[in-house]
């Protein structure tokens, strides 16, 4: 995503290729504001409802660039939407994982954006104690000129 600057993505949807980006919140090599800036340079040229047939745009609560609750089995999501029309739920389960065991430490929902993880209750290592949660684009913002 450092050079993805073409948000049109009409020849993708011509074909019915679909697109499913997915940025770890904490990812510090990789900005979420950088890919939502993409993601709403896509909605701004296609529209949202062109849009949301082709892409979508998956943030995970807290994961870093190769740790924490970054892995996210998002190629069973994409067969599922290509192969059999079923379009991608607004909350995947994603693991933080031991890198030496392989156990799983944690599991949180990566939402839709620009939905957020708000915790509801129970245990903060398990999906079910989160809800995906609907707020206002929190990066659509143009910054002050100083």
């Amino acid at each position: 995503m450092f050079d993805a600057t073409n948000p049109d993505l009409s020849a993708l949807a011509a074909k019915n290729h679909k697109l499913i980006l997915f940025q770890p919140s904490a990812d510090n090599a990789a900005s979420t504001p950088m890919v939502s800036a993409y993601y709403r340079s896509v909605v701004a040229r296609m529209g949202k409802a062109k849009a949301d047939k082709v892409m979508r745009f998956f943030v995970g609560s807290g994961g870093h660039h190769t740790t924490g609750p970054s892995k996210t089995d998002f190629l069973t999501v994409l067969e599922h939407w290509v192969l059999e029309g079923e379009e991608p739920p607004n909350a995947v389960t994603s693991y933080e994982m031991d890198s030496t065991t392989g156990q799983v430490l944690r599991s949180l929902p990566s939402c839709r954006y620009p939905m957020y993880a708000r915790y509801v209750g129970g245990d903060p290592k398990s999906p079910a104690g989160f809800r995906c949660t609907d707020r206002s684009d929190p990066l659509d913002f143009v910054p002050e000129a100083r």
